[in-house]
């Protein structure tokens, strides 16, 4: 299965006050730490009709593209995709960016009982994934495509590896509600339209 194509951006650092969004059919409000992944899935995908809209933020061959702003749709976003943003952006080849950073998500993690040694405890569990990412990387720059699918594919495994630790060190619920207050609002994303399925396949490490 191809991997969906997106470009991801993180907005302005500012912390945000996250609303309830609508959930389950049962009418019980949720907020976005709390859906499925599958709920957030379906979330993305009831913004494929406003595609055709967002054509003029598209790629070069015009096709329709589908905008999502953390700020207003933070439900819209997958966990893995939150989760890799963190990652990059917290342990990155941008000292300057990755401080400030830094310094927001720790001062909502001490909020919610996470230790000021957050950063610290990720490192080891974030490794795998930003080793695969940079071979990843090598195999976009030499434009080997063979090494490109392989490489994206591992990469994909790694960071739903790299999540589940994380998970499983700071628990589930805890770091996915980290992740929805402290990642999301700053978040950004354009992606072609895409599935359900191509979304469960890739939260799911792409197997």
């Amino acid at each position: 299965m191809n991997h969906p194509r997106s470009y991801r951006t993180i907005l302005a650092l500012a912390a945000a006050v996250l609303a309830a969004v609508p959930a389950s059919a049962a009418g019980s409000p949720k907020q976005p730490w709390e859906l499925t992944p599958e709920e957030h899935a379906a979330t993305r995908i009831a913004h494929n009709s406003e595609a055709p809209g967002n054509a003029a933020a598209g790629f070069s061959n015009g096709a329709p593209v589908v905008v999502i702003a953390g700020s207003k749709n933070p439900a819209a976003f997958m966990p893995n995709e939150l989760f890799g943003d963190l990652v990059h952006i917290c342990f990155g080849d941008h000292p300057q960016q990755q401080e400030g950073f830094r310094q927001h998500i720790l001062a909502v993690a001490v909020t919610q009982g996470f230790g000021k040694d957050l950063f610290d405890q990720l490192t080891p569990i974030v490794k795998p994934f930003l080793d695969a990412s940079a071979q990843s990387m090598r195999a976009q720059l030499a434009r080997d495509k063979t090494a490109m699918a392989s490489t994206e594919t591992a990469q994909c495994r790694a960071r739903a590896s790299a999540l589940e630790a994380a998970y499983a060190r700071f628990g589930k619920d805890r770091f996915l509600r980290l992740l929805y207050q402290a990642v999301a609002p700053n978040a950004g994303l354009t992606s072609d339209i895409v599935s359900v399925k191509q979304l469960m396949y890739v939260e799911r490490g792409c197997q």
